[in-house]
Order: structure tokens, then C-alpha cells, then sequence
């Protein structure tokens, strides 16, 4: 007999992909959401009743389902109801499904959804009919974010936010990088870093992938003696920084491969043959995501020819360096970095474009995302905007925190008049701010919208 789940925020990226995955296993799903979203509306085209309000939503669904929340949901507001429900946390629920099958887990503080993108579609493309879950909007998927398949394979984008990560027991994993985020759960960066040794070397039944040109990675390298399931991935000089600065013998490990990385291609080294690949996406941190894509599916027993060839078909992720059109001569672009990292990592792919197709500027919309993570990285993120040649602000997408007295979007701004940068912080008003930025977007430039609140919404509203 099948379950009922109540899917609680089932508009978010990571609920809305758990409940197509759950109409694909023919399950009844219920949701709620304040939101009314295109991903609820999509939801609702199969048959997912979806509630506006959580009141009405306990009081509607059938006794003894099954309440799926995230760590943004208070369990104490759901206790109230005369009604006998099961409480599960949406990590609980996932490994659960994904258990199921051989399981490939991708974790890391940025990069994660775009190398579960990879994978996914290296494995559709060889007709292995995976299932996946991915924490974004997926072309080859028609845009949803998790399907079941009767394949041998699941693929997931593993959540290291809360922690729930270590929850989940995958036969294969990767490890993109790891920076300061998400301290407000860890409060220390050492409590971050122990979460992800955790991850790297829970069992000797798995087979885990690292990217060490990552200093994330590398400053848990030394603590992993699980030599027989490690992968490691990076460039010559990477290498020679583990062997000589860090004293670590890389002979120990199961697998070692090198790659070098040019600015619109990689060469992926196997048994002494040199393997070009392309993905059509500018920036070096999408070579470094496909070679982890590569060194996973090569363990898997795929062939590095047809590997490559897909990647090079990669489709993307909506809302990492999506092209939303074209204002006079000026492209419209969309990414959701919102960490110092993955903010100049954008800005440093776009300028590189700008200077290939002698554009004449870079120029950014950035919307800060959460008071926490401003407090913490105003200054990071003032740095990582420099690389733009015109800077403009919204303000803070709260993301459902509270407001604190004193973090706002000026703290960026000043942090860049110090650093000799003037910006210009918008009022958040999207028509009269559009008014304003049509008038600066005039010649031949890149303008890209930034930041995992709304500011998209921006860039479409130049566009009309």
C-alpha cells in the first residue's frame, strides 16, 4: 500500500524535485506553500494538491501521512494538529529512496548542482535511465529537478547546509570544494570541515572523489586515511603542493588523475593519453566540475570517449550563467552565486567573454542573499565584485530571516568605496529600478543578475 506525503515548502528547489520523484514512483503527494511559483504550478499539472495555508493543509490531508519538512520548518508548529502524523526530515526521506539503488552522492559548497547536472546527463545520454535529484530547474529533465527510472543508478545533490549530509550512505561520491559557508549551523570553520572528513571516509564500501586544488580539500586531505576509496583530481602543480608543502604520499591512494586546464578547454590524462574536453559554458570552474564528472563515471565503467562527447552537449542548469536575452546589444545573463567564491568565479567567466567578443563592460546586479551571510562576508564579497566594471546593489533577500539592525547592502558598498569602487545601491523597487538600469545598458556589454534571491525578475523585466 502506498503512502500519503505532505511535502511542507514543496516550492523550494530541493521539495519540488522529492515530489516529482515521488508521482514518478506513483505515490499520492500533498503539498503547501505560501508561494505560488512556476514550480508549484507544474507540481499542480500532475494532480499535486497544493495548500496555501499549513493550517488548512494539516486539517485537509488524510490522517497518518507523512509530513516531509526542512531544517527551515519549525517541527514545533507542527504538533498542534489532533491528527496522527509521521515526521520526516526531507533528508530522511531521500535516503530512504535512494538507498534503493547504487547511489552517487555530490556534495560541496558550490559546484554541487551543476556536477549532479553532469553526471545525470552523462548517464540519460548512455541510456542508463538513472534516477536523480538535483537542487535546480533541468533542461534534459524538462525542468524539473528529480525523476525515477527503472535504472541501476541514483543521483543526488547532497545538502551539507544542516549537516543532514552525513545521513545518507552513497556507493559513490564527490567533493567539489569546500568554503565558509553555512557557519551559522556550524558556527567554526574546523566543525564544517570534521562534517565533510565525515562524508569523505564513513565507510570502506564506497568510493569517494576529490578536487585538490581546492585548499577546502586540502586541509582535510591529511585527516583521510581511507587510502583505498579516495579519487583524487587536480592539476600537476596541485600535486606537487599535496607532495612537497603538505608531505603526502599520493602513491597510497586508489586513483590519482591529473588534469590541465587551458581557458576554453581541459585535457584529462588517462593511462599516459591526453583526452580533450569541452563543456559550452565559459569558466574554469566548469572544466573543473566536468573532470569530476569524468573520474566518477569512469569508475562507474563508462568509456572517456563517450564521456566526453556528452559533456560537450552539456545542457545547464537554469539559473547558473542562463542567457535571458539580449537588451539592444547588450546579453542579459542570470546566475545564482551567492558566496564570495562562486560571485568572482562568475564575474571572472563573464569578463574573460567580454574581452574575447571585445565587449566594453562587465556590469553586475547583485542582490546579497540572507542577513547572516552579509554580516559574515561583506568584505569578501566586495573584493569578489571589484572584477566587474560597473557595480550596482539591491537590497538583502531575507530568505525568511529576520531583519538585523545595522547588515544591509551598504555594508558592500563602503566596504568598495575603501577599496577605491564606487557602486550604487538600488532602491528595490523593480520597475523604477529597471527605468534606471535600461538607460545604463546602452552599447555592446554583458549585464548579469546575481544572487539566489529574485533578482532574475530583473534582468526579465529589462527584457520586456
Amino acid at each position: 500500500m502506498n503512502n500519503n506525503y505532505v511535502l511542507l515548502g514543496i516550492g523550494g528547489s530541493g521539495m519540488s524535485s522529492l515530489a516529482h520523484i515521488l508521482i514518478d514512483r506513483n505515490e499520492k503527494v500533498y503539498g503547501y506553500d505560501k508561494k505560488e511559483t512556476k514550480q508549484t504550478e507544474q507540481l499542480k499539472s500532475r494532480n499535486i494538491i497544493i495548500y496555501k495555508s499549513l493550517g488548512d493543509c494539516l486539517e485537509q490531508v488524510p490522517d497518518h501521512s507523512i509530513l516531509v519538512y526542512s531544517s527551515a520548518i519549525s517541527t514545533s508548529s507542527l504538533n498542534n494538529s489532533s491528527k496522527n502524523f509521521l515526521l520526516m526530515h526531507r533528508s530522511e526521506l531521500l535516503h530512504k529512496l535512494f538507498s534503493e539503488k547504487k547511489s552517487i552522492s555530490i556534495a560541496g559548497s558550490h559546484g554541487k548542482t551543476t556536477t549532479t547536472a553532469m553526471v545525470s546527463q552523462i548517464l540519460l545520454d548512455h541510456k542508463l535511465n538513472p534516477s536523480v535529484m538535483i537542487g535546480g530547474d533541468v533542461p534534459f529533465m524538462d525542468y524539473k529537478g528529480g525523476i525515477w527510472r527503472e535504472g541501476e543508478f541514483a543521483i543526488y545533490e547532497s545538502d551539507e547546509s544542516d549537516g543532514t549530509f552525513l545521513n545518507h550512505s552513497a556507493n559513490y561520491r564527490i567533493i567539489t570544494n569546500i568554503d565558509d559557508d553555512h557557519l551559522d549551523h556550524y558556527k567554526e570553520k574546523k566543525y564544517l570541515l570534521h562534517a565533510f572528513e565525515q562524508y569523505a571516509s564513513q565507510s570502506n564500501d564506497f568510493k569517494t572523489v576529490l578536487y585538490i586544488g581546492d585548499k577546502g580539500i586540502c586541509e582535510i586531505l591529511p585527516n583521510l586515511k581511507n587510502y583505498n576509496n579516495l579519487i583524487l583530481v587536480g592539476q600537476s602543480k596541485d600535486f606537487t603542493f599535496l607532495q612537497e608543502k603538505l608531505n603526502i604520499n599520493i602513491n597510497v591512494y586508489y586513483k590519482i588523475f591529473k588534469i590541465d586546464l587551458e581557458d576554453s578547454f581541459g585535457n584529462f590524462i588517462l593511462k599516459g593519453q591526453s583526452y580533450n574536453y569541452t563543456i559550452p559554458y565559459l569558466g574554469e570552474h566548469y572544466l573543473i566540475n566536468a573532470s569530476l564528472a569524468i573520474s566518477l563515471c569512469l569508475e562507474l565503467g563508462l568509456d572517456i570517449d563517450t564521456i566526453i562527447s556528452s559533456l560537450s552537449k552539456y545542457k545547464g542548469v537554469k539559473r547558473r550563467l542562463e542567457i535571458l536575452g539580449i537588451y539592444q546589444e547588450t546579453k542579459i545573463v542570470d546566475d545564482y552565486g551567492h558566496h564570495p567564491t562562486e560571485v568572482k568565479a562568475v564575474i571572472s567567466s563573464l569578463s574573460k567573454e567580454k574581452s574575447k567578443n571585445s565587449l566594453n563592460k562587465t556590469i553586475v546586479l547583485f542582490q546579497p542573499h540572507r542577513y547572516t551571510r552579509t554580516e559574515l562576508l561583506f568584505k569578501d564579497f566586495a573584493e569578489a565584485l571589484l572584477l566587474a566594471d560597473e557595480i550596482y546593489l539591491l537590497p538583502i533577500y531575507s530568505a525568511g530571516e529576520t531583519f538585523k539592525e545595522g547588515i544591509t547592502s551598504e555594508l558592500i558598498r563602503n566596504e568598495l568605496l575603501k577599496l577605491g569602487r564606487e557602486s550604487t545601491i538600488l532602491n528595490g523597487g523593480i520597475v523604477e529600478d529597471t527605468k534606471y538600469l535600461r538607460d545604463i545598458l546602452k552599447g555592446k556589454n554583458i549585464f548579469v543578475t546575481l544572487g539566489a534571491g529574485d533578482v532574475w525578475k530583473w534582468g526579465l523585466e529589462i527584457l520586456k
